[in-house]
């Protein structure tokens, strides 16, 4: 899975770069194209409940707080 993710995001980098040095988009609109893809999927991983993180540990601020959490030092 994170394969894909990295091809998707070397893919649209390039794709980018290519066309800013082509002249066939300012630099300004492929940054705003980039704005906008991005905001997207965070709003669409937050509306679906999507973990963008799947194998990272729990916030330790989260752990503080749960009186039945381990207790690491």
């Amino acid at each position: 899975m994170e394969i894909l993710l990295v091809c998707a995001e070397v893919r649209g980098i390039s794709t980018s770069t290519s066309r800013v040095i082509m002249g066939d988009h300012f630099a300004t609109d492929v940054l705003f194209g980039a704005f906008i893809r991005i905001t997207g999927m965070l709003l669409f991983c937050r509306l679906f409940k999507v973990d963008l993180y799947p194998n990272s540990q729990p916030n330790a601020s989260a752990l503080l707080k749960d009186k039945n959490a381990p207790y690491f030092r």
